[in-house]
């Protein structure tokens, strides 16, 4: 199976199933998906893309993870994870 091309307009999901992110990482995130949205790019994040869990290292519970990639994949809007 192949995607399709990805085009102007299209919305790409950030997602965070794993681990949490660091400052340094955030800041580097955010280079990322400025340079995204200036190729032409909406970015839509999941609601635990910042969040962690109370060891401060999976980005948030197990169970939260599992519900956002879900439902990224289940959005119609999202052209690419």
């Amino acid at each position: 199976m192949l995607a399709r091309r990805l085009k102007s307009g299209d919305t790409l999901g950030i997602v965070s199933p794993s681990m949490a992110l660091r400052s340094d990482q955030k800041k580097r995130l955010a280079k990322g998906v400025g340079y995204l949205k200036k190729s032409g790019f909406k970015v839509k994040f999941s609601p635990g893309v910042f969040a962690s869990d109370r060891f401060g290292v999976s980005a948030g519970e197990g169970s939260d993870r599992a519900r956002d990639i879900n439902r990224f994949f289940a959005d119609k809007s999202i052209t690419a994870i």
